[in-house]
């Protein structure tokens, strides 16, 4: 079985790495010498049916990080959604797929583009960052791969319909747009700042 993209065709280990994994909730976490400070993204997801997800977060609680691969694509099945595939090499593999709603999730898209990172924490049903703080979680580097011009293009156009079928018209939806990506760049280029005693 394979997972096909635009392009590559990204070879399938087991059948639960078909399907992309559900997200359960999503912040975004600022820590004093990560990142710059920066607001990274945290993505919890539902890691029920993924006992290799949870594996991999424990083996990296002990083991020094193994690399991973990543690409930005689209699934045929989710028109409406970016897709960030994730290949984790050893010393534990895996294959994780994270589809995002483009007009719903489009903030956190944004912001693992602009950290370049992400913060991954397995879960279950009702986990939220507020009642997991102690939680296991891995940052995940996620480079630039040029998709940040291609991926533009997509917000715009996709907050822009959802702006229309609101009832604005066009020239009001595109103003919306513009305004609502730029409160969360603006959001998302806070940094935490620690005093030194």
């Amino acid at each position: 079985m394979k997972l096909k993209s635009k392009q590559v065709e990204i070879p399938i280990k087991h059948p639960w790495e078909s399907q992309p994994a559900r997200i359960i909730n999503d912040a975004a976490v600022a820590t004093v010498g990560v990142g710059d400070s920066r607001l990274i993204p945290l993505v919890i997801i539902d890691s029920a049916e993924r006992p290799d997800i949870e594996e991999l977060v424990r083996v990296h609680e002990h083991l020094p990080p193994g690399d991973v691969k990543v690409q930005w694509g689209k699934l045929k099945s989710a028109p409406n959604s970016i897709a960030l595939l994730l290949r984790f090499t050893p010393p534990v593999e895996a294959l994780l797929v994270l589809n995002f709603d483009i007009v719903k999730q489009g903030g956190v898209v944004d912001q693992i583009l602009s950290s370049r990172a992400l913060y991954l924490q397995p879960g279950r049903e009702g986990d939220r960052l507020s009642n997991t703080l102690d939680a296991k979680r891995i940052l995940i580097e996620v480079p630039e791969t040029g998709f940040s011009k291609t991926w533009d293009g997509i917000l715009f156009k996709h907050l822009v319909k959802d702006f229309r079928r609101r009832g604005l018209p066009k020239r009001q939806a595109k103003e919306a747009t513009k305004g609502a990506i730029e409160e969360w760049r603006k959001i998302g280029r806070s940094r935490l700042w620690a005093s030194r005693a």
